[in-house]
């Protein structure tokens, strides 16, 4: 099973199975094209254009950028599915754009179903966090200011919707813990000193349980965080048997001068 699912409302995504195809085009511009497909039935505005070195995809403002690059997330050899992506955003800015190194992969019974349903996950969760951090419509995000019972004093976060996928009776198990019990207060404590208060900051969550193993993943900036991964590790999320189970989640985290504001100069939503 996969679905997303935003804080406004729950989302019952499973689409069918579409066919596979022969590609009549770069392997990158098909995936930016499935991303643009995805995220423009959310909210519209995704374009893709041709770069010195590639496609990339622009956002409804022209200061959000989009790339395919599958060596991005360091792996030697990226399996086919596996989406990794080059998010720019801030283009223009005079301190220049912020790079961010994201990925996602979903199951399917084969490739291009998987890279559908990798980009739709992807629309839901990272997608709709940047959009809605820049003040543009994403109608399945969530804001939690510093005195929401779900957010953290002295911050402001912008949460995409939580993603998920599965097998099995349990199989929604972990996405829907994630959606009932938003971790920032647990994971902001952790990430510590490495919360840069000057600037923005990207949080991805990414728990899985099945076949064995459990994992428990997050990173910030891009880059794995081991304490916030250990303290996430450490929360009673559902630990189910005989089944798989996966949640997503991705936020943005604005750092507030007092409960009403954010820093001048750092606010995201314009």
């Amino acid at each position: 099973m996969f679905a997303a699912m935003g804080w406004i409302k729950r989302r019952t995504a499973a689409p069918e199975p579409a066919p596979v195809v022969t590609y009549e085009e770069s392997p990158e511009r098909h995936v930016l094209g499935l991303l643009a497909e995805s995220l423009n039935a959310r909210g519209g505005g995704w374009e893709i254009t041709e770069a010195t070195k590639g496609p990339l995809l622009m956002g409804p403002r022209d200061d959000l950028a989009v790339i395919f690059d599958p060596g991005a997330c360091g792996d030697d050899d990226p399996s086919p599915e596996h989406l990794s992506l080059l998010v720019l955003y801030g283009l223009g800015r005079p301190g220049g754009a912020t790079r961010l190194i994201d990925c996602v992969s979903v199951p399917g019974p084969d490739l291009e179903t998987s890279l559908q349903r990798a980009a739709e996950t992807w629309a839901d969760t990272t997608g709709a966090a940047l959009l809605a951090a820049l003040g543009l419509p994403s109608p399945v995000a969530g804001h939690f200011g510093g005195d929401d019972p779900n957010g953290v004093p002295g911050w402001h976060i912008v949460a995409g919707g939580v993603g998920g996928y599965g097998a099995g009776p349990e199989h929604s198990a972990v996405k829907d813990w994630l959606f009932d019990n938003p971790p920032w207060r647990l994971l902001v404590p952790a990430l510590g000193e490495e919360l840069d208060r000057s600037r923005p900051h990207a949080v991805k969550v990414f728990l899985a349980v099945g076949k064995g193993t459990v994992t428990s993943e997050v990173r910030l900036d891009g880059e794995v965080h081991e304490e916030a991964s250990l303290a996430l590790m450490g929360a009673d999320w559902p630990r189910v048997r005989d089944v798989a189970s996966v949640g997503r989640l991705f936020a943005m985290l604005a750092p507030m001068d007092d409960e009403d504001c954010y820093h001048p100069g750092l606010r995201l939503v314009n």
